[in-house]
């Protein structure tokens, strides 16, 4: 069994002149991922890696998962995380995951339509929100557009503001 979190960065800053990658969280972003990362805790297994695109909101938002989760392991940024599809979301997971349970902190629109293709709804992800996906694989290898989850569940940032 494997389990894929996917998490759409934080809430960022306006772009003010910055370029998009180089956006920053806000100082609401930075709350909303530590209590995130609160309620991800109560969840099992936790995230044995962690996955985020360059850009800098979500590695950001990734190093603030890694620094509240136990024994979790370092970001590793990934270029096609940026501008990738939901298809090369697969593929970066498939080549790189080790971990029984990963997270991959990224961007919309990909991770809406990832998010939406296993749960065979479109309920989208606001900044913030994480989802989850339990698959009934040894190897992440396995994972394919093909793959139905077997359980699945959502996390939303507002309801990690209220638990605050």
């Amino acid at each position: 069994m494997k389990r894929l979190y996917l998490m759409r960065h934080a809430k960022p800053e306006h772009g003010d002149g910055k370029r998009d990658f180089d956006r920053e969280l806000t100082h609401q972003g930075r709350i909303d991922a530590e209590a995130m990362a609160a309620r991800l805790i109560e969840l099992s297994p936790l995230p044995g890696q962690i996955f985020c695109s360059e850009a800098a909101r979500a590695l950001e938002t990734a190093r603030i998962m890694a620094a509240a989760l136990p024994k979790c392991p370092t970001p590793v940024p990934l270029a096609g995380l940026y501008t990738g599809t939901a298809d090369d979301y697969l593929n970066l997971i498939a080549g790189k995951a080790s971990a029984p349970a990963v997270i991959v902190v990224a961007h919309n629109p990909a991770m809406e339509q990832l998010a939406a293709f296993f749960e065979n709804s479109n309920t989208g992800m606001s900044a913030g929100d994480i989802v989850w996906f339990d698959f009934p694989i040894d190897q992440w290898e396995s994972l394919n557009a093909g793959l139905r989850p077997l359980s699945g569940g959502r996390l939303h940032r507002d309801s990690a503001r209220k638990a605050k």
